[in-house]
């Protein structure tokens, strides 16, 4: 049978949505299956090549769950670059949030996407982006770590008081270029945020989750160092240098009063 671009929708010069690389270059490229093996995606709006396809469907860009308590369901979302996947079940109560089993058998979009931010060359991460949806928390994950397991109980406790409260929310593990790191967000649906009421009880209660769960200090130390505790004066030098610098102090500076105070230590 002779090859026609016709048969697959697309012309020689239709451009991948992917990659953007006309029909014709990615046949004289990669052959046939190429094109024959493209999809359409509604997502990305138009024809993608199957080495993109396999590329988009590798890993996807994060995880989203979405809580609707007042219609007591739970969706799930692997968003990928040009269909998500998604699951959804049904629960009654907040004691059922830990114990989620949601089959993924189903393509919609997410109503939150990810975004890459760069951070230089080489590394970056996917941050949650939506319309109608605000950051309530955000963090990261640090895998095998005592800020991990503190993370943990500060998820099932604020999941617990959004879902009593009644408001839609979602939960968002965005991928990074660490393989020891992902992002942890918490969304909030922003009509959710009408009732005063309700929403002054839930900013007191994540007061009290943060000042708990979450110390900033050990967070830091364990970002700079892999370590979970037996944080030792170096440690702690090394803290104080990072901040510096963060508030944009000179690096000579910063670095001979850092290594020398070090070195009185030792």
């Amino acid at each position: 049978m002779t090859f026609s671009y016709k048969n697959y929708g697309i012309s020689a010069n239709t451009k991948c949505a992917g990659c953007e690389e006309t029909a014709k270059n990615i046949r004289k490229q990669y052959g046939d299956s190429a094109i024959e093996d493209g999809s359409f995606s509604s997502k990305l709006g138009g024809w993608i090549c199957f080495p993109c396809v396999e590329s988009m469907e590798s890993e996807p860009l994060g995880t989203v769950i979405v809580f609707r308590p007042r219609e007591g369901t739970a969706t799930k979302y692997e968003v990928m670059q040009n269909e998500d996947l998604c699951g959804e079940t049904r629960m009654n109560e907040a004691s059922e949030l830990e114990k989620l089993q949601i089959e993924m058998c189903d393509y919609d979009e997410s109503p939150i996407q990810f975004t890459y931010i760069r951070t230089d060359a080489w590394r970056g991460y996917y941050e949650p982006v939506a319309e109608g949806w605000k950051v309530l928390h955000s963090d990261c994950i640090l895998a095998f770590s005592e800020d991990e397991r503190q993370l943990k109980e500060f998820d099932t406790d604020i999941k617990q008081v959004l879902w009593e409260l009644g408001f839609e929310f979602a939960v968002c593990f965005g991928r990074t270029s660490n393989l020891f790191s992902c992002g942890y967000d918490v969304l909030i649906h922003q009509d959710e945020e009408e009732d005063i009421v309700k929403k002054t009880a839930l900013y007191v209660k994540i007061i009290e989750l943060k000042a708990k769960f979450r110390d900033p200090a050990r967070f830091n130390l364990t970002a700079l160092t892999g370590k979970s505790d037996g944080f030792d004066q170096k440690d702690i030098l090394l803290l104080e240098a990072s901040e510096r610098l963060q508030k944009g102090e000179d690096f000579e500076m910063v670095k001979q009063d850092i290594l020398g105070r070090a070195k009185e230590g030792d």
